[in-house]
Formats: C-alpha cells, structure tokens, sequence
C-alpha cells in the first residue's frame, strides 16, 4: 500500500509539474491562437500551450516551441510533443494522463552508447527538445484535435536546426487516444504529402463510421477506431500502408473489405509464431518500401502482460522484446513522424510497467529518426525527385490496381462483363474473325481456355459459377447458330479436360 502511494504521489507531482499553467499570469508562455479566419470560428478563442517545468522525455531540456522566435537558437531537429487527450475513446479512459508518465518513465534510466547500434542518439547530429503537451480540451474533441494540429504545424513550421541534414522538424507524439494521430498525419502531409502508415496495434481502427460510433452522430463518428478510414478519405495515407500485430475481433466481413480499400495490409499477432521476427520486419519493409512512412504504435500492440495499463487491452500480444527488435529492424526507412498512444496510467501496476515500456518504445523511434535524416527536395535534387515521384506514383498505381482486382465481388463482376463482351464478339464475327483452327477447336474453344484459367488463377466461387453458366450460354447459342448437336459436348469434355490439367498444375 505504502508503494502504491508513494507511485501515486510522484505521477501527480509529474502531472502538475509538466502542466502548470498559471491562465492568470501567463510569463514565458506565449499565447496560441487556435483559431484564424480559415477556421471560420470567428475570434476571441485562445488557447495557452504549456510550458514544462518538471523534466522532459529522457532528460531532454524543455524548449518554448509555441514562440515566433525563428532564430538559429530556438531551432532543433526532432521534437517530442504530448497530446493528452482521451474524450475519444470507446473504451476505458486515462489516456489523458498518458504524456507525463511516459516522461517519467523515460527518466528512469539513464542514457548512452546503446549496445545494439552502437551510437548514442541523444548526442548524435540531432537536436532533439521536448515541446512539452498540447493544451487540448476535454469538453469538445474537434476543438482539442484542432488545437492538437495546429501545435502539430507550429512545432514543425520553423526550419530544422541541421538544415544541412534534416530540412523539416519531425515529432514524436505521446498520447493520448489514438485519435490524435490523425491531426498528426494532417500536419505531416503538408510538409511531406501523403505517407505509409505502419500501425502497430490489436484493432485495425480503419472501421467505417457506420460501423463504429457513425450511428449515433457525427460528432461520435470521429474516433480512435475510425481515424485511419477520415485518414484515407483525406488523402493522408498512401495505399501501401499496413497494420501490425492485429488480433482484436471485427464487427464482421466488410470490416476486412473496408480496411483494404483504406489501402492496408493485416500482419497478425500469430504471424509472429509462424514466420518470426524476421519475416515480421521484412513484410513490413517490403510493404513500404520507396515511401516516407509514419509509424503510430498503440501500446496495447503489447499482450497486457507487458503493458496493462491501456484503454482496450487485448490478450496473445507481442512481448516488448518482440516489439523492440521488430522496431530496430526498420533502421534505414526514412521515418517522418512517430507517435506512442494509448497509455493509461490509472491501470498501471505499482512497477509502471506500462509506463517503462512506453517510454522504451517512443526512445526507439527517436534512434530511428537519428539514424536516417529525411530532407525534403531541393533544386539540386529536383529532377530526381520528381522521377522518383513518378515511379512511386505507377507503383502505387499498380498496387491500387492488382488490390481492386484481388476483392472477390469485383472480379466476379469483371470476370461476367468479359465473357458477355467476349460472346458478343463471337456471335458477331462468327466464321469471319478467325479460322477454324482445327477440327473441334476454334475462338470460342479458346474463349472457354482463358475463362478456365481466370477461374483457377482468381480462385474465386462466385466467378466459377458464371463462367460455367458463359460456357453453358455459349455453347447452346453455337448449337442454336450452327444446328450442330455435337458442339456442346465438345464444350463439356474441354471442360473438364482443363479442369483437370490446371487443378493438377495448381496443387503442384
């Protein structure tokens, strides 16, 4: 009991000290006007960013990022920002608490030469301040995620302090719900345009507002298991982003459907069991790869053995282990923004647990970040970066391209319009377009062979039946066409001699 309080008493004393805010006597924090006439919101609305006065995330000294003082003095490289905010949630509450215990964990160990890289980050080429937390409201979410976005633009807006290597500021969000990585990736894409996501996390949290909370209104539509479908619809996120360690339950099917329109790829947390560490790192690196990526990690990717205190813990998690060196194997991406979220102090344990391996977590993205600097384009550079644009843009467009295919309704649909078109063609230029090519085999023998292979190939139920309902219609109109009984029988016996030859193919 007496550790309790005492665990108690001193995240109280970090919640106070990393939020004092005096509205009464302002001093050296500098006034932040949320609103502007684009807002539409009219004027008079003002909110105050804090300014830290306890200790910042693994002892970085605390920096007024919220000031206009654009002077080489006031500039860094990365920034870490907090966004405490909860009102979001659908499950438990507490993440509001979230950014001043990851603090607090991150100062309780200490900081050098780490023994995998071999390079200590905090005195590498970076500049690396604690921004301290976003004054977010808890009384309406639209006005705190505004807030939370323009703190996002301001704290990115000036230029990097290694202008030579980094041109942009990136941040490091701690949370927070995970909503608040929307009004991240709204401040990212403004520097950096749409990004990969990788999303590590038990929910897929691309659900349709329909699905999840839409229905009451729209005010609950927006929410930290909707933010990645407004992210998609926004134009935020490229379709090769994906989700890792997923394993939390679906409300049903078009779930699924729902989370690869949004453009992501699911790694479940069993993968891990099948295809190891390694293979987790290289599906996620192929998966991004020729793209600047976001990487948000929900801290109940973790089982709750290792991190209990979250909104929405799910059991058969990743260790922190697991989570660690998956994290390290993606040195090398050029990584843009970051955030950890969902961390609950209120369910933590007397240990902190929760709190420890968040802040060993968010510590790993900033070596990530250190690792590989991303500079934006300049006039030097101009004509590869737009080469490389378009490269990206084909890729992406041919990945949309094979994923709209691959729904097994669409194809199904394509699948029937091909052979109606095809039968038309034939019915059309019957004995005109091609030649009997041999006896018993001619175009529409040729047309049943591509519709056979489609069929294995797509591997689809819905678009056999209507390719065997086309052969049936095909062969009846020849027999109808020509007055030849035989004709459908030659259609069945290359039926079933193609059957057999691609399903034997197919199972070798």
């Amino acid at each position: 009991m007496k550790q309790q309080l005492v665990t108690l008493a001193a995240l109280a004393q970090a919640v106070v000290g990393l939020s004092a805010y005096d509205y009464n006597n302002p001093g050296a924090q500098v006034r932040f006007w949320v609103n502007s006439d684009e807002d539409g919101l009219g004027d008079g609305v003002v909110t105050q960013m804090p300014f830290l006065t306890g200790a910042g995330f693994a002892t970085l000294p605390i920096t007024d990022c919220f000031g206009d003082d654009d002077s080489e003095a006031a500039r860094y490289d990365i920034a870490i920002l907090g966004a405490p905010h909860d009102t979001t949630t659908t499950g438990r509450p507490g993440a509001r608490f979230g950014p001043p215990a990851i603090r607090l964990g991150s100062n309780q160990k200490t900081y050098g030469l780490s023994v995998y890289t071999k390079r200590d980050a905090l005195k590498d080429w970076a500049t690396i301040v604690d921004c301290g937390d976003a004054k977010m409201t808890w009384l309406d979410n639209r006005f705190a995620l505004k807030t939370l976005e323009r703190a996002h633009k301001k704290v990115s807006g000036r230029p990097a302090k290694s202008s030579n290597t980094s041109s942009v500021p990136r941040i490091i969000t701690l949370g927070g719900d995970h909503t608040t990585t929307l009004a991240a990736l709204r401040a990212t894409e403004k520097h950096w345009g749409p990004v990969s996501v990788i999303h590590f996390d038990s929910h897929v949290d691309t659900w349709d507002p329909k699905q999840l909370g839409g229905g009451i209104s729209d005010y609950a539509a927006l929410n930290h298991g909707t933010f990645l479908h407004f992210a998609h619809e926004e134009n935020l996120i490229l379709n090769s982003s994906i989700h890792a360690g997923i394993r939390a339950q679906v409300i049903d099917a078009s779930d699924m459907r729902h989370d690869k329109d949004c453009g992501f790829h699911v790694i479940t947390a069993r993968d891990i069991d099948f295809i190891g560490v390694r293979g987790i790192i290289d599906r996620l690196r192929k998966r991004v790869e020729h793209t600047r990526v976001y990487i948000s990690i929900d801290i109940d990717v973790l089982d709750p053995a290792f991190a209990p205190a979250t909104g929405t813990p799910e059991a058969g998690g990743w260790s922190s282990r697991e989570l660690l060196t998956i994290l390290a194997g993606l040195d090398g991406l050029e990584i843009i923004g970051g955030d950890v979220v969902e961390v609950a102090p209120p369910y933590d344990n007397n240990a902190a647990t929760t709190a420890l391996a968040a802040a060993e977590v968010a510590f790993a993205l900033l070596e990530l970040m250190v690792s590989t600097p991303v500079k934006e384009s300049n006039t030097h550079e101009e004509g590869n970066h737009l080469l490389n644009s378009k490269i990206q843009r084909s890729r992406r467009i041919h990945l949309v391209a094979l994923q709209w295919w691959a729904d097994e309704y669409k194809s199904a649909i394509i699948g029937g319009l091909s052979i109606v078109i095809l039968a038309l063609v034939l019915w059309h230029y019957d004995g005109k377009l091609v030649p009997r090519l041999s006896p018993g085999l001619d175009l529409e023998m040729l047309v049943v062979a591509l519709v056979t292979v489609s069929r294995v190939a797509i591997g689809n139920v819905v678009e056999a039946c209507i390719s065997q309902c086309a052969w049936i219609w095909i062969a009846k109109s020849h027999q109808q066409r020509t007055n030849t009984i035989a004709r459908l029988e030659d259609f069945k016996l290359f039926n079933e001699a193609s059957r057999g030859f691609l399903g034997s193919v197919a199972l070798l």
